[in-house]
């Protein structure tokens, strides 16, 4: 957390939700234009996983702290951590600029309903730019970690899996995958440590897929 200002953000959403009444009181009033927000949103909580027709879709991949919440705060939240992003060197774009691509992405999406893409059919830029960063050497180095017996082990009569956890994982995945189940035993995330992780893995079409669930506490609606 103690990196930069972005990844502290990332880590401290509770912290967050406290103050933003505070400080965003006009917006985070908005009770009439309540939806099923995301609410952790940041932007590295986008990314690319396989559905289950085995097509490349881009889009949020991480629901952890969803609830209901102004539609204003997710704007707030991703716009806020963009503008730490850009202030790290980590974007190369004006606040203006970074405001301005979301209310227009957003605004559209209201339009046509939303959804994440399918990048097998569209969105050529950002395909390839996805299709490259497959092919880097970090890319590379995160599959081999993820066979890593000590920070990865296989799941066994040992180290159980929950049933509906591997339900849960093998649906996410393209229909008729060989699956193969790890216990998560090496820290990840900056704000949700000590939960129970496990991973499901599998190779096809020349894409290696993987699907993770966290074994949360249960938590009302409104957070």
């Amino acid at each position: 957390m103690a990196t930069d200002p972005f990844q502290f953000l990332r880590a401290t959403f509770y912290r967050w939700a406290q103050l933003w009444p505070q400080e965003c009181g006009e917006l985070a009033s908005q009770e009439e234009d309540v939806v099923f927000a995301i609410a952790d949103l940041h932007a590295e909580n986008f990314g690319t996983w396989r559905d289950a027709e085995g097509r490349s879709v881009w889009g949020v991949n991480d629901f952890d702290e969803a609830c209901r919440l102004p539609f204003t705060h997710d704007l707030v939240r991703l716009a806020t951590s963009m503008f730490l992003a850009a202030d790290e060197n980590h974007l190369n774009i004006s606040n203006n600029a970074i405001c301005k691509c979301l209310i227009d992405g957003y605004e559209h999406a209201c339009r046509v309903s939303g959804g994440a893409f399918i990048l097998d059919s569209s969105h050529q830029a950002l395909r390839l730019l996805i299709n490259d960063a497959l092919e880097t050497a970090n890319a590379k180095a995160f599959w081999k970690e993820l066979q890593d017996e000590r920070d990865y082990p296989l799941v066994s009569s040992n180290l159980p899996i929950p049933e509906h956890v591997a339900v849960f994982l093998s649906d996410s995945l393209p229909t008729g995958a060989k699956v193969t189940y790890r216990a998560v035993r090496k820290g990840k995330g900056l704000g949700s440590l000590g939960r129970q992780r496990f991973v499901a893995l599998t190779t096809g079409r020349e894409v290696s897929l993987d699907a993770k669930l966290k074994r949360l506490c249960p938590r009302p609606l409104n957070g």
